[in-house]
């Protein structure tokens, strides 16, 4: 996931997901919250053929249905699954797009996809 935007702007935000991007694949990512589930729900409705977030959202309900926590991720993960990740994937892209009728670059893509996720 990724978190709302409450202080700052969409833009100070996007960039520092672009950052994170960056780090090393192998890097652990501790979220705050447990909302993997969640997360992977609205990750579905952003991007339904999207082989690796149906794998994940399946496995994150069984870990779920059996106590145990689906944090730590892996950065190599959240790259094939988090929207918030993926604004530059033309299929993301695509799907945006078409949903909120306007042809956009990546940083309005991310814009929308956070405000989506704030309603969903």
């Amino acid at each position: 996931g990724c978190g709302r935007v409450f202080e700052g702007t969409y833009k100070q935000m996007f960039n520092s997901i672009k950052k994170l991007k960056k780090l090393p694949k192998k890097t652990q990512i501790y979220c705050g919250h447990e909302y993997t589930v969640s997360n992977l729900e609205f990750a579905k409705t952003v991007e339904p053929l999207n082989k690796h977030i149906i794998s994940s959202y399946n496995d994150a309900l069984n870990l779920q249905n059996n106590n145990i926590p689906t944090l730590p991720t892996l950065l190599s993960s959240e790259l094939k699954i988090n929207p918030f990740l993926r604004s530059d994937i033309k299929e993301v892209q695509a799907n945006i797009n078409k949903k909120f009728k306007t042809d956009k670059g990546e940083e309005d893509i991310f814009t929308a996809i956070r405000k989506w996720k704030d309603n969903f």
